[in-house]
């Protein structure tokens, strides 16, 4: 696995449109300070409504080793991300010398090394002030992404649980819930029911169209459309954030522009930014 996925990054850098998706990265500056944190724009061509992706997200710099991204650090093995929202921060931590870095993304089907996406960018990291040198650790770019638990009545399922992470769902090519069942198991953190059993009614009410969720079709919940994020929509809606490739329960407000979630694909629950949320899709309450 973590050669085929280092090879497809390379593949980017001799022909970046081969894939069906392509992501354009866009850094809002091209030299970043080593105290400022890395802003990057993200913007997906062709891209459907509700398709699911694994994302993997990588950069280089004059060490010529593929550092990959993830929710935890970095890592040299590959790990998925569990979303592409339209603004990735990054976060430079002990940066000794100035570096041009390569930034990678690679988008393949879920659970799967079938690429659907390919985009790169460039930008520059200066190094840290002289008086303010860290220790001599290799320097590293860390995702910028606060993690906190919510005091909600709803429940935490997540789709990677041993109980229910291999049972097929859809009506396609036997994807499970493990590796593209966030959706369903956002409705079922709304509901209290298990993601197989929210799965089962789908299947049974013709709730899928292929693998994706009919949002309409779940039971026991009015569905009222999709929308862009608010702070205003929690007092009337349940609301189900769409963080690129990935789908999220949204719970609340922490702060202005700020949500606390159930975010079914990772351990612990990220708090999102409206930056990070390209719609929503709403069920009332």
């Amino acid at each position: 696995m973590k050669n085929t996925i280092l090879v497809l990054f390379l593949i980017a850098l001799l022909c970046p449109s081969f894939a069906e998706l392509q992501i354009t990265l866009t850094p809002t500056k091209k030299y970043f300070a080593a105290n400022e944190t890395v802003v990057i724009k993200v913007d997906v061509g062709n891209r459907e409504e509700d398709m699911a992706w694994d994302t993997y997200l990588m950069y280089r710099d004059s060490r010529n080793t593929p550092f990959y991204i993830t929710p935890d650090g970095t890592s040299l093995e590959p790990k998925v991300l569990g979303m592409l929202p339209p603004e990735i921060e990054l976060k430079p931590a002990y940066w000794h010398q100035p570096e041009r870095v390569q930034l990678f993304v690679c988008l393949c089907l879920p659970n799967t090394e079938k690429v659907i996406g390919m985009g790169r960018t460039f930008f520059e990291v200066g190094p840290a002030e002289p008086e303010k040198r860290p220790l001599p650790v290799a320097h590293q770019l860390l995702l910028v992404q606060e993690v906190a638990n919510d005091t909600t009545r709803y429940t935490d399922y997540k789709q990677f649980d041993s109980s229910w992470k291999n049972t097929t769902m859809g009506q396609s090519n036997g994807t499970t819930i493990g590796a593209s069942g966030c959706a369903i198991t956002s409705v079922g953190n709304i509901r209290g029911i298990t993601p197989p059993t929210i799965n089962s009614e789908l299947k049974s009410d013709g709730g899928y169209s292929g693998n994706y969720i009919i949002w309409s079709k779940v039971r026991g919940l009015s569905y009222k459309g999709s929308d862009e994020i608010s702070d205003s929509l929690f007092s009337s809606y349940h609301v189900i954030a769409d963080v690129g490739g990935h789908f999220v329960l949204l719970t609340g407000v922490q702060s202005t522009g700020k949500y606390y979630s159930k975010d079914p694909g990772k351990s612990s629950n990220p708090v999102y930014s409206s930056s990070q949320i390209y719609s929503v899709r709403l069920y009332y309450r």
